[in-house]
């Protein structure tokens, strides 16, 4: 998991990911409840944002109130199959 503030408004969560075998028990849920009060709390930002990549649509993060902003492309210098991009989301924390 990597946490920074990319402004002074908003923390960016990205890398998380829960091993296959332990996905369904609750942990993936805890781990985003602890990155967002990091970000509400110690990096003094109201609200954070992730992306996620298009072609997995299982990863998008409504059900934990995030909502859809925009799209970015794939960095030129990264290959692709075939043509993907960024969704990103975002969500005011409490």
């Amino acid at each position: 998991m990597r946490l920074c503030r990319a402004s002074r408004d908003r923390g960016y969560l990205g890398l998380l990911r829960v091993e296959p075998q332990r996905q369904g028990t609750g942990l993936g849920r805890k781990l985003m409840d602890a990155a967002e009060n990091f970000s509400a709390r110690l990096a003094a930002s109201p609200s954070t944002f992730v992306s996620s990549v298009r072609a997995r649509p299982f990863l998008l993060l409504s059900h934990l109130g995030y909502l859809e902003t925009g799209t970015a492309p794939f960095a030129p210098d990264v290959p692709a199959k075939v043509p993907w991009h960024y969704i990103l989301m975002s969500k005011t924390i409490r």
